[in-house]
This record gives C-alpha cells, sequence and structure tokens, in this order.
C-alpha cells in the first residue's frame, strides 16, 4: 500500500500532520497526545482488531507516529503553527489557481467569515470521526481532510487580509492617474538597478523583518525569515549570526551552535557575529576560523556595509556609517 498523499497541503509539499491525526488546525499539543494514544490502541499490533496487523504497523510507523513527533513537541508545534499561517496567506493570493476534489469543501466556501471557524470544525470532525475505521481508506481520509484544511488556511487568511478600496470621485482619480504617469519614468530609470540588488534587497529585507520578531520576542518567526535569507545568502554572516541568537532563545543549542560557527567562519568581525559568539560562550565554545576566513574578515561584510547592532543587534539597520 503506498502511503504517498497528493492532495490538500501534501500536493504543496507540506507534510499535514494534522490531517494524519485526524486533529483540527491550532489543536493544542496536550490534545494531540490524547489523540495519538486511541489511534496508536486500534494500530499497535499487540491491540489491532484489524486481520491485516502488518499494514496497521506500518500506518503507525510512517504516519501517525511522525507525525505525533513532529505535533508534540512545543518548538516544532509553534513552527508548524506559523508554517501554516503563511501557506495560507500564499494560498489567499491564488485562490484562482486552487483545485479542489472534495465536495465537503464547498461549504467551507459557502461559509461567512464569521462562521468559518465553526463550519470547519464541522467539516473536519465529519470526516476525522471515521478515519481509522477501516485501514485500506486511511490515506484517502487523510487526503480529504488535507484538502479541508487547505481551504480552510486560504479562507482564513483571505478574510483576516480583505481590505475594502475607497471609493474615489472624479479629482481622486485624476489626481491618482497623473501621479501614477509622472511616476513611470522614475520607475523605469531604477528598474535595472532594482534587478541588479533584487536578492541583496530580499536578503536586506528578511534581516529587517527578522529583528522585528527577536525585538517582539517571536523567535519561531525570525528563524523563518533567516532561513529564507540563507536560501538566497548560504554564505552572508550576519544572517548567520542572528539566526544563531533565535535558535539560543529557542534553547536549541545544537542549531545555534552551527550557525554562528558558519558566521564566525564567514567573517569573525561581523559585529552580530561577534555579538552571537560571546552569547554562546559560556554554554560551547566557537573555534577559531580558518586562515583564509580570518583574512577576508578585513574586508567588509558581504553587502560592503557591516550594520550595528539593536538590542541584542544594537540597531541592525539604524546605525551610523563611521
Amino acid at each position: 500500500m503506498s502511503f504517498s498523499i497528493k492532495h490538500g497541503l501534501f500536493k504543496l509539499g507540506i507534510t499535514d500532520h494534522n490531517a494524519v491525526l485526524g486533529m483540527p488546525i491550532n489543536t493544542q499539543p496536550e490534545k494531540i497526545r490524547l489523540k495519538y494514544l486511541k489511534i496508536a490502541q486500534k494500530l499497535h499490533p499487540d491491540t489491532c482488531k484489524s486481520a491485516n496487523k502488518e499494514l496497521a504497523n506500518q500506518i503507525l510507523a510512517k504516519l501517525v507516529n511522525p507525525s505525533y513527533e513532529h505535533l508534540s513537541k512545543e518548538s516544532c508545534w509553534k513552527e508548524y503553527q506559523i508554517i501554516l499561517e503563511e501557506t495560507g496567506k500564499r494560498l489567499a493570493k491564488q485562490q484562482n489557481k486552487i483545485t479542489i476534489n472534495s465536495p465537503l469543501v464547498s461549504q467551507l466556501y459557502q461559509s461567512a467569515a464569521h462562521t468559518l471557524d465553526l463550519t470547519y470544525q464541522k467539516v473536519f470532525q465529519a470526516v476525522a470521526q471515521s478515519q481509522y475505521q477501516t485501514l485500506e481508506q486511511i490515506t484517502l481520509k487523510i487526503a480529504q481532510l488535507s484538502e479541508i484544511n487547505l481551504v480552510y488556511l486560504m479562507l482564513k487568511a483571505s478574510h483576516n487580509h480583505k481590505v475594502s478600496k475607497p471609493n474615489l470621485n472624479n479629482t481622486e482619480r485624476k489626481t491618482q492617474k497623473n501621479s501614477q504617469t509622472n511616476s513611470t519614468d522614475q520607475s523605469q530609470t531604477g528598474k535595472i538597478t532594482q534587478d541588479l540588488n533584487s536578492n541583496e534587497a530580499k536578503v536586506l529585507a528578511c534581516l529587517r523583518r527578522a529583528q522585528e520578531y527577536i525585538d517582539k520576542k517571536s523567535f519561531v518567526r525570525a528563524t523563518l525569515e533567516l532561513k529564507d535569507a540563507l536560501k538566497i545568502d548560504p554564505k552572508n554572516s550576519t544572517c548567520h549570526g542572528l539566526i544563531g541568537l533565535a535558535y539560543l532563545e529557542q534553547n536549541q543549542i545544537t542549531m545555534a551552535k552551527v550557525h554562528i560557527k558558519q558566521g564566525y567562519q564567514l567573517n569573525p568581525n561581523d559585529p552580530v557575529v561577534v555579538k552571537s559568539k560571546k552569547a554562546i560562550e559560556p554554554i560551547c565554545k566557537i573555534t577559531e576560523p580558518s586562515s583564509n576566513s580570518a583574512k577576508n574578515s578585513t574586508q567588509a561584510n558581504h553587502y560592503g556595509k557591516k550594520p550595528k547592532t539593536r538590542g541584542i543587534l544594537n540597531s541592525l539597520f539604524g546605525g551610523k556609517k563611521k
């Protein structure tokens, strides 16, 4: 039996742990544990009542256990909720491209904004209550639940971020049109420069958002922003130093050490790396960088400017040039 599921969030490359466990999105870890124990009792070889105990054991080992292990850890659960929230925002921008196979989802589309959560719970439970009654239909039920989750996330984000456009009178429309016309030449002039610096700008934008999240003590969100930045520029020492601090705040010492060490090897003089190294040294020691890295450290940061830090980072984006 294949456990490859290609519907709902799975189609986007996201493992829908909530669909696997038959628990709605935002369900707290303690409730997830209770549901997991019930499922495990049904599927475990010692207590399974099905004749196909081998299949039940495979479902438990390959689907149920990994999902429970992920959602039972508070840090993973928080990060997963953020991933789902961000996914919903992206889906809300491309609703016309979403193809849904489950007829149950139509009830979500028809529900008003103030009844969406209640409708979602009812539709989800209607499928989840019989999810593990028949082994052969478990993956089908998971796929249906994941489609329900996908549409719910999309509609939830759409309702939360829907902004009505103001009605413009004739004078305002004319003024707006003239303003757009006058700005055309300026935007075209700067287009080439923007294209050349697009990756640089994206990284800096991620750093700014990460700093804002750190200021709010939202370290999981900061980590996600910095992961995106490092996908664009894996050798950015500032990103490595900052994500190291974010991991340190989440008590993920191993990940913190990996990134701080990487940042230190790239540029030991980067002020963010220096701060992060001092923060982690009481816990574990960061080894000295190689001679080549030390030589390169005399150069400016990856973008030619060394930001100062604010708070932990001492004004990352607001420092004056020396």
